[in-house]
């Protein structure tokens, strides 16, 4: 969907006062801060603003000059801009009207807004009249948007005593919008007004206020971006609605509900159409997609550490390959010597327990038959021929030993439980080489431990490393082994590896092993 009001393609003009003491009105700060503040919001880099080109911004506002003088510099700084930038690629199609001051209408049909060369008794005459602003647009601006926002009001808690001077009714949401449109808008024509006050309703604030009621609220709104949308952009009509929410919280009675008018919709609503930034809706998406990509970025180190540990443990094997068949070689053996002398050691093996199964055979031969030879003459019943019954001393002495060949049967000797199983590890390598890396992580994991983390590798000293390489463990019960570890770890890496009782509360079956080398440096100092 098209948007408007961007910043290449968008001039516009600031117009009101703050002083008005030749109309007999006084001074009112709340207007000069109001229209200061809106100047910053559209200059402001996106999305804290619109952005727009200072070139392409005229600010009237508290200009001495009377208001057809001040009607002849919007002609022509509209004018010239459009021209200049007809054919390019980026031509100006939205002129935005922003108007912070009093509004009065004489005659019901026209809308007047107080400048501040305007005069007492003479208001209409001095003031520019949303007729004539209507005309200069026609002729400045002929083919773009014109989007006008009008905060008519008489001065904070004042209302009352200026109440003469008449209220900004329909004059602004009605007789105003029929000044300014000239022809039914299509997707990139037509008039927008939005207005501090409806029909019968004067603009208020609070005394002594900042800012005026309404542009305070749209301020905060742009500023802070909507609560409860979650577009990252707003449009007329989103605006509206939630600058009168917020006008409801900040003012303690019923202000005025603002207006929105766009004269003729035949050819499509320009209020919804995105508009203003949301800016808490594109902070929220920025804070996401930077936590995506942290976490993209986690995951591609978690994977890249993966690899380079299965890469190194692959280097590893073919390295031992290597070795060996280096060794055969050096030796005079070529691996299919070595292979066809095991083939022949197996052979050798399966002939000699062929030779004690025969003489197993023979031997259970015989007992069998002594024992149906002898056992009758004993008058000893026989249950069974392998079943030996008491039989008188001698003959127990000698069938002794062939009983006990006949039951006992040797048994393979249960591996030996590694030293360290259940306990994890984790190594922090800080200016160490990857091969003193590699020894510590191959002879670790022969003790019997898990790695709990992938290896971290770093050339800087981060918070909390030892000083020297070290082994730290958290359960004063293992002291012992761990010292028996530190040295045959320092033995099998060349390393000289202490040990040391960690403070954090980590789990005590948790080893950490810090490997510190000269390369290690001190982080840098911001």
């Amino acid at each position: 969907m098209a948007k408007m009001l961007d910043s290449e393609t968008t001039v516009a003009v600031i117009l009101g006062a703050s002083d008005w003491s030749k109309a007999g009105l006084g001074k009112a700060k709340s207007f000069l801060r109001s229209a200061a503040y809106f100047n910053i919001y559209l200059t402001r880099s996106f999305p804290e603003g619109l952005g727009l080109n200072p070139e392409f911004l005229l600010n009237l506002f508290d200009d001495v000059a009377p208001s057809s003088a001040q009607l002849a510099r919007i002609r022509d700084f509209i004018k010239d801009i459009v021209l200049d930038r007809r054919d390019t690629e980026k031509p100006i199609v939205d002129v935005l009207i922003y108007y912070v001051g009093h509004g009065a209408s004489d005659d019901g049909d026209t809308l007047h807004l107080l400048v501040r060369d305007s005069g007492h008794g003479i208001e209409a005459q001095s003031s520019i009249s949303t007729r004539d602003l209507a005309k200069v647009l026609k002729v400045a601006a002929p083919q773009q948007r014109r989007l006008c926002i009008f905060d008519c009001c008489f001065s904070e808690g004042a209302v009352s005593a200026f109440a003469a001077m008449g209220g900004l009714d329909e004059a602004v949401t009605k007789i105003a919008a029929n000044n300014l449109v000239a022809e039914p808008p299509n997707p990139k024509r037509g008039t927008l007004l939005l207005c501090s006050s409806p029909r019968g309703s004067a603009s208020i604030g609070q005394p002594n206020a900042e800012r005026t009621l309404f542009t305070g609220a749209l301020l905060h709104l742009l500023q802070q971006g909507s609560e409860t949308r979650h577009d990252p952009m707003l449009s007329f009509a989103d605006i509206k609605d939630d600058v009168f929410e917020i006008m409801l919280q900040e003012y303690k009675g019923s202000p005025p509900r603002p207006a929105l008018h766009q004269p003729n919709q035949q050819d499509g609503d320009l209020t919804r159409l995105p508009a203003f930034p949301n800016v808490r809706e594109l902070r929220r998406r920025a804070e996401e997609s930077v936590r995506h990509e942290d976490d993209r970025r986690i995951e591609e180190t978690r994977r890249a550490e993966e690899k380079r540990l299965a890469a190194a443990e692959a280097k590893r094997l073919e390295d031992e390959r290597l070795s060996a068949e280096a060794t055969r070689l050096e030796q005079g053996q070529p691996a299919v010597a070595q292979d066809e002398e095991g083939l022949g050691r197996k052979k050798r093996r399966w002939r000699a327990i062929a030779w004690t199964a025969a003489g197993f055979l023979v031997t259970a031969s015989a007992v069998i038959y002594a024992g149906y030879t002898f056992l009758p003459r004993l008058q000893t019943p026989i249950q069974h021929p392998m079943w030996f019954t008491p039989i008188p001393p001698s003959s127990s002495e000698a069938a002794a030993p062939v009983a006990t060949s006949i039951t006992s049967a040797p048994t393979e000797a249960a591996a030996p439980e590694p030293p360290w199983s259940g306990f994890t590890v984790s190594i922090v390598a800080c200016g160490i080489d990857d091969s003193a890396v590699a020894r510590s992580s191959e002879f670790l994991g022969i003790q019997g431990f898990v790695y709990s983390d992938p290896t971290v590798r770093t050339n800087t000293r981060q918070k909390g490393l030892a000083q020297t390489s070290t082994l730290l463990f958290y359960d004063d019960m293992i002291v012992d082994r761990v010292s028996k570890l530190s040295s045959d770890l320092s033995n099998e890496t060349g390393l000289t590896i202490g040990y040391a009782k960690g403070k954090s509360s980590i789990p005590r079956n948790q080893i950490i092993l810090d490997l510190v080398g000269d390369e290690c440096s001190l982080p840098t100092q911001p």
